[in-house]
């Protein structure tokens, strides 16, 4: 996929593709090989990551013009930086992401699934009813460095 230099576009187009992979996952066979795609949607979890960090930049440069719908500059200024630190925040989170799976791909490269006839050992009986338990939001609302414009806001006074 070459990228057109629009960012819209391009999103639009990335968005696709992440709906087609998430399809073509569902289908996959046992022989699959998951370190690879494992690796690589922790590279693309980390760019995106740098996205969203890019775009908080651009909410934070551009607050001093925004306005917002009915036109208030004072509203529009905060809305952007309000922008820019939730971008912030999910940036951060898509680090922790990229960083568990990028564990998973390293313990996916141990792991193999021979053919049925050649496996001496295989897992015992009733482990393929196994399922995962729900993730934990546990420590979702950790932060780990300032979000994004927390140091720019002015000291203005309302009155």
């Amino acid at each position: 996929m070459i990228g057109t230099l629009d960012p819209t576009i391009d999103s639009e187009r990335v968005r696709e593709q992440l709906r087609e992979l998430a399809h073509a996952t569902q289908m996959m066979g046992s022989q699959a090989e998951t370190a690879t795609m494992i690796g690589s949607l922790a590279a693309g979890i980390g760019a995106l990551r740098h996205v969203l960090d890019q775009l908080a930049r651009w909410h934070e440069r551009a607050a001093e013009d925004a306005v917002d719908v009915a036109g208030d500059g004072e509203v529009g200024y905060r809305g952007s930086f309000d922008v820019a630190m939730q971008l912030s925040q999910a940036a951060m989170e898509l680090e922790r992401a990229a960083t568990a799976v990028d564990a998973a791909r390293q313990t996916a490269e141990g792991i193999t699934w021979p053919d049925a006839d050649l496996t001496t050992t295989r897992a015992p009986a009733g482990r393929s009813d196994r399922q995962l338990a729900p993730p934990s939001l546990f420590g979702v609302g950790e932060t780990r460095r300032a979000p994004a414009g927390m140091s720019h806001f002015p000291e203005h006074t309302h009155g």
